[in-house]
């Protein structure tokens, strides 16, 4: 087996688990061992704590620490500044520091440049690098540690098969974060409407989802009546709230890769995701996949 590969995670659970599925993705093409490195996991703008360690994974994670060796720092990032300013200077950057920085958040057009040995980091936003993985009859995440309340969360779904709505407001709410943009209440009334039409099912149960749900109950509470808000107890984790979106018979998404997750790994189900992800910034290439339906997104 060529040298391994070792991917560096990222920012929440979602952005963890597309630097993850990259890993895989470049580790299968190169026929080498992917190492997961999750020293840098909750740093970047939209980290909240949440790490990867709550699902079971194959793969040996690893806890690099930040060369402290001065000489060949900041020869690295010197080299990497230049390739950012300079990018025919990309390639030999990356043979000398032996570190692949994607520069996309989406489809990393240089990926396939990645060699056996080196350390990957970068978003990786792309439905590319995780299909060929979730459509295998096998794949699954596993919990490492399920509670009681996910078990029994779990049977009530398969029972209801509602349409799960997940609204991202939390630190997408903070002033430095504006250029994300947070769906207004339009949106998700559209978009439940799509669903619930595709489904041939005017009157099926809706379960929100947020990071802020007594603020999410005063912005929907009127538009959906009978929609039940999930509030996960202390013990249960986000990985088990992801998982659980994906029980249902259709996902309304956010322009939050937490949802997005929980509607690719729900197969087979209805999904309707924002028609623009970013407010003010250029959307990841090859983010929704193309059976997805997408509402027209609007804003607060």
């Amino acid at each position: 087996m060529a040298n391994p590969i070792t991917v560096q995670l990222v920012g929440g659970l979602g952005n963890q688990l597309f630097g993850y599925f990259a890993g895989r993705y470049v580790a299968k093409r190169l026929g080498a061992e992917l190492l997961v490195d999750i020293s840098q996991f909750d740093k970047g703008i939209t980290a909240h704590g949440s790490s990867i360690e709550s699902f079971v994974l194959s793969e040996r994670l690893v806890n690099l620490k930040q060369e402290t060796r001065f000489a060949i720092l900041l020869t690295q990032n010197l080299l990497n500044f230049a390739s950012s300013k300079v990018p025919a200077f990309t390639g030999a950057a990356e043979l000398l520091t032996r570190i692949h920085t994607s520069r996309p958040i989406g489809i990393d057009p240089r990926i396939s440049k990645i060699k056996p040995g080196m350390l990957m980091r970068g978003y990786y936003q792309s439905y590319v690098y995780v299909q060929d993985v979730v459509s295998e009859s096998t794949f699954d995440l596993v919990l490492s540690q399920p509670s009681e309340w996910f078990k029994s969360m779990v049977t009530d779904a398969a029972r209801a098969k509602p349409i799960m709505v997940h609204v991202r407001r939390g630190d997408y709410a903070k002033a430095e974060n504006k250029d994300f943009g947070m769906l207004d209440a339009r949106y998700y009334e559209n978009a439940v409407s799509r669903a619930r039409k595709k489904l041939g099912d005017a009157h099926r149960p809706i379960w929100i989802f947020s990071d802020d749900i007594p603020l999410v109950r005063t912005e929907l509470s009127e538009l959906f009546s009978d929609a039940s808000f999930v509030v996960p107890p202390d013990e249960s984790n986000a990985a088990e709230s992801m998982i659980l979106m994906s029980k249902g018979a259709a996902n309304v998404i956010s322009n939050s890769t937490f949802s997005w997750w929980a509607a690719i790994l729900n197969s087979g189900s209805v999904v309707v995701a924002p028609s623009k992800w970013f407010k003010n910034m250029n959307d990841p290439e090859g983010l929704i996949p193309p059976e997805w339906l997408t509402q027209e997104s609007e804003w607060k």
